[in-house]
């Protein structure tokens, strides 16, 4: 019983210190800027052998996935999706999780793009117990576009909804007055006609009592974006250089001779 005793307490201090040497060994991985475990989607996780013979373990792009990771991002940022509807659209263009031995590829949805989004890994860094570290491998989003994100995700605490006015020009159109956003607002008149107007969001919404913008037809708005436009034109030497390198120009001139 005396050696049952001791061998046991041997074998608890060896798993203990294993255990121990092990969390160490994330933990330095971790500070150089390693990845510890599977990488999200848009990565991927390669081993290779150095010439010495030593096993390596890293993380590379995916180049199937990281683009349509970017896209989420990129389209998030403009504030004309919702999560559900973004999710949509990526797996329609193809997005989908890596198989595991014992779940299959799926087509991504609304929980797990969510995931992605609030993810700090997609900026290049490893977030270990609370911790953020400067990671190695290749960043898919800027930082600027990445905090973008956050704060609209933070502003639709409440839950999101489809948008109810989309418009070609939402999100491009800024107030004169105050710089903010305008926003689509549909007026209803007594005769039943509804009148869509450009609104200043910051006066909409009340915040702002310095805005004295009034609410412009999207008829209005897009005849002047016509305007403005129609004065922009090429140099005539910039013309006939952009004409010289274009290849159907050179071809169409050969056959002509």
């Amino acid at each position: 019983m005396l050696l049952h005793g001791i061998m046991s307490s041997i074998a608890e201090f060896y798993s203990q210190n294993l255990a121990t040497e092990v969390k160490k060994g994330m933990m330095e991985k971790i500070k150089s800027g390693g990845t510890v475990g599977r990488a999200p989607i848009g990565y991927q996780n390669i081993r290779y052998v150095d010439e010495r013979g030593r096993e390596e373990r890293t993380v590379i792009v995916d180049p199937e996935r990281a683009p349509l990771v970017k896209l989420a991002f990129e389209e998030y940022a403009t504030g004309n999706w919702t999560v559900a509807d973004l999710a949509d659209h990526l797996a329609a263009c193809g997005l989908n999780t890596r198989s595991t031995p014992k779940i299959p590829s799926q087509p991504v949805t609304l929980k797990t793009l969510h995931k992605v989004l609030v993810n700090p890994y997609y900026k290049g860094t490893v977030k270990y117990n609370g911790i953020e570290y400067e990671g190695t491998h290749e960043k898919l989003v800027s930082t600027e576009t990445w905090d973008l994100v956050q704060s609209i995700l933070a502003s639709r605490l409440n839950g999101e909804r489809s948008l109810k006015h989309p418009h070609f020009l939402k999100g491009s159109v800024y107030c004169a007055c105050c710089g903010e956003r305008m926003i689509i607002s549909n007026e209803k008149k007594k005769n039943g006609i509804v009148y869509p107007y450009f609104v200043c969001g910051e006066r909409h919404s009340k915040r702002s009592k310095d805005c004295k913008n009034r609410a412009v037809l999207i008829d209005v708005v897009e005849k002047e974006i016509e305007r403005i436009y129609d004065k922009y034109q090429l140099p005539s030497e910039v013309r006939i250089l952009l004409e010289a390198k274009n290849p159907r120009n050179n071809s169409y001139r050969k056959e002509k001779i």
